[in-house]
Formats: structure tokens, C-alpha cells, sequence
């Protein structure tokens, strides 16, 4: 990696480490330039303005957290795994931070439709999973037939961001771990 790559690279690092930690619109560019150690000058030799930086940080979380469930749910022991992965992750931050796609959705302003997109995206990727699993399931006979797919994922996903809500408060994993087990034993409610 080039020079310029890599000190462009560490300025999204950063920043998407600051946003993670202190929210999408309490980050200031300086408080980006001082943990980053770069300058105006680097700053603006690759992004326009603080917005730009910030839809490049939504796009690289966008492309992480793709990738991090590219590999399709096969199984129920799959949907847990998936499922539990929020704790673990909440864990490995002391339960000091939600997850980056929820803290950034959080903070979103009516006025920020460029910065809506990647999470949109995001939210779609991961319902989308979901629903992909659910109707196969479905199809093959292993599921309550005129199950709301797109519902079902919604509320999973929704039941997620809540139980990492609860973290955040209790500072442990005993209410992450009962709101997952909760969500999972809804989801497992329609199998046949």
C-alpha cells in the first residue's frame, strides 16, 4: 500500500473507531486528526469534508460486516451462532459499545440520506439472510407455513440491538444472554 493509501486508510480507522466509540455526530475532524496523528493537509488530500469521511466509514462497515456473514445460514446451529456473535462482540468491548451499524443508525439526523444508504444496505444484507434461511426452511417443510419471513428477520434483528442496549446498561452478559435465548426461542417457535 502506497503512502497516501495507507495514511487515508488510517484516518477511516480511526475515525470509525471514534464514531464506534463516541457516536457519528459528536466526532469532530480534530478529534480525528489527534488519534490519527495526520494533518489538514492529509485530511483534505483525500476527503472533501467531514460528511465525505463519514459515508467512507459507513461504506468500510458497511463492506465488514458483509463480509463477516457472507457465508449463508445453513442451519438452526447457524442462526444461534450468528445470533450469540452479538455477545461475544459486546463482550470483546467490555460492554462498553453497541455494535457499529446500530451507534451509527442511533445518531442518524433526518437530513443525512447519504449517510441512511450504507445502513440501509446493511439492515438489508442482514434481514436478508435471515429471510433467505426462513423460506427454505419454509420450503422444505421445517417451518409454520404463512410465516412473515421479512417480520420474523426484522424482529431478530430488532431483538439484537436491544439486547446490546441492555449490555451497554448492565455492564455484564446476563441480560444479553436472556434476550437472545428469548429471540431465538421465538424464531425456533415456528419450526415444525
Amino acid at each position: 500500500m502506497k503512502k497516501g493509501e495507507a495514511t487515508k486508510q488510517k484516518i477511516i480507522d480511526t475515525a470509525a473507531e471514534l464514531i464506534h466509540a463516541n457516536g457519528m455526530n459528536v466526532v469532530s475532524v480534530g478529534d480525528i486528526l489527534k488519534v490519527s496523528e495526520t494533518g489538514k493537509s492529509q485530511f483534505y488530500s483525500h476527503f472533501n469534508s467531514r460528511d465525505d469521511l463519514i459515508r467512507k466509514v459507513l461504506e468500510r462497515n458497511e463492506k465488514r460486516i458483509c463480509d463477516a456473514i457472507s457465508k449463508p445460514l445453513e442451519s438452526w446451529d447457524d442462526v444461534r451462532s450468528w445470533i450469540f456473535m452479538h455477545l461475544d462482540f459486546q463482550k470483546d468491548y467490555g460492554f462498553e459499545r453497541g455494535c457499529p451499524f446500530g451507534t451509527a443508525a442511533y445518531a442518524l439526523k433526518s437530513n443525512q440520506d447519504e449517510e441512511r444508504g450504507p445502513l440501509q444496505e446493511i439492515l438489508d444484507t442482514l434481514r436478508d439472510r435471515l429471510i433467505s434461511f426462513l423460506k427454505r426452511e419454509m420450503n422444505e417443510g421445517r417451518l409454520k407455513k404463512r410465516t412473515d419471513t421479512k417480520a420474523l428477520a426484522s424482529f431478530t434483528i430488532a431483538s439484537i440491538q436491544g439486547a446490546l442496549i441492555i449490555g451497554l446498561i448492565e455492564q455484564n452478559e446476563n441480560g444479553i444472554r436472556d434476550a437472545l435465548e428469548q429471540c431465538l426461542a421465538h424464531l425456533e417457535s415456528y419450526r415444525i
